[in-house]
């Protein structure tokens, strides 16, 4: 099974580094832009058709974690794999009425108010984003969240009447150093995002982490990478075939 980039189009669509993943708490509010699309000159291109997508099928073993399936080999672990889907999302900062908290978007906040995160979820939601897409175009509106079950992730997710983003992709005068650290924080969860749904390993990796020993055969360490994990380098896979 080969994986690549995608969005919410046909053609070639497709559902290392430890990094925080968006996790939504109960009750809680959020509101995000997706932040990884096709660029210009750089920037993210928010009038493309589609924001950008990558994903996986992936399995969990104990002791293990969550590895990537890439072929029928897998099956000998006895886990039903799954498609996931993965994007990188900004989330804005809010104040205490769920109102965005303008201040900390001026020059001179730290950066770090606004967070840049991968987002890995199943079908059901990416159905639910595709929808929501078609008739408020994640380029020019924003989307509210609030979860309203911690443990299965399940959202309310509502559009916003307009995109942050946008705002500063547009007017880059606004916060330019702002705007550079999400498309510089956007572009290195990209390089790793596949990482994040699952690592890739061969099978006697796993054979050994699951035995406790520290290498396997041929003496490759049990946690290397089996194949590249750059989510812009592989080749294309129908987003049918990938969600069935």
């Amino acid at each position: 099974m080969s994986e690549d980039t995608f969005g919410f189009g046909g053609g070639s669509d497709l559902l290392g580094v430890n990094v925080k993943k968006f996790k939504a708490a109960k009750d809680a509010r959020y509101r995000m832009s997706f932040c990884w699309w096709p660029t210009v000159n750089g920037m993210p291109d928010l009038n493309a058709e589609s924001p950008r997508f990558t994903g996986a099928r992936r399995i969990y073993l104990q002791g293990v974690g969550y590895i990537r399936h890439t072929g029928p080999e897998f099956d000998q672990f006895g886990q039903a794999a799954r498609a996931y889907v993965a994007t990188v999302i900004t989330l804005w900062p809010l104040d205490r009425s769920g109102k965005v908290d303008i201040a900390k978007l001026q020059p001179g906040q730290s950066t770090e108010e606004v967070q840049v995160l991968p987002w890995i979820f199943a079908k059901d939601k990416f159905e639910q984003l595709k929808n929501r897409h078609a008739e408020f175009h994640f380029g020019t509106n924003d989307l509210t969240v609030t979860c309203t079950d911690e443990q299965y992730q399940k959202m309310d997710m509502m559009p916003a009447k307009e995109s942050l983003l946008r705002l500063f992709v547009e007017k880059p005068d606004k916060n330019k150093a702002l705007l550079d650290s999400i498309v510089s924080r956007t572009n290195s969860i990209a390089d790793g995002l596949l990482d994040q749904i699952g690592r890739t390993m061969t099978v006697a990796q796993v054979q050994a982490k699951l035995n406790g020993t520290s290498t396997a055969p041929g003496g490759a360490p049990a946690g290397a990478r089996g194949g590249s994990n750059n989510a812009s380098s592989m080749g294309a896979q129908d987003l049918d075939e990938l969600l069935g």
